[in-house]
């Protein structure tokens, strides 16, 4: 008789699981009132960065999940910092445009 073996076979996410993953991970942004703070947000990305290497196909797809919901909270709060930045009164800003058609004589 043969000697059976079960191998746990290594799975890769495909394009498709993926693209789920990342989907699923950001409609939660839809519906929360308050972004998680930047701390868990740093805890949480370390954690679901080590599902990653467990080789099942489930724990890459919720890793895949977790870190496109922590992606979609930072850039969150990339945006309410710049919004608080704009907002904030008595900015005075300068652009000068020069042309490089225009000569020292200002003609064309």
């Amino acid at each position: 008789m043969k000697k059976m073996s079960v191998h746990i076979n290594r799975l890769q996410i495909n394009i498709n699981s993926a693209s789920v993953a990342v989907i699923l991970g950001l409609l939660p942004l839809l519906f929360l009132s308050q972004l998680p703070n930047k701390s868990l947000q740093l805890w949480l990305f370390v954690i679901f960065c080590l599902f990653w290497f467990i080789p099942f196909y489930l724990t890459k797809f919720i890793a895949i999940l977790a870190i496109s919901f922590l992606w979609g909270c930072w850039q969150g709060y990339y945006l309410l910092e710049k919004m608080k930045l704009l907002s904030q009164q008595e900015q005075r800003h300068v652009a000068i445009i020069e042309d490089s058609l225009v000569n020292r004589d200002n003609n064309i």
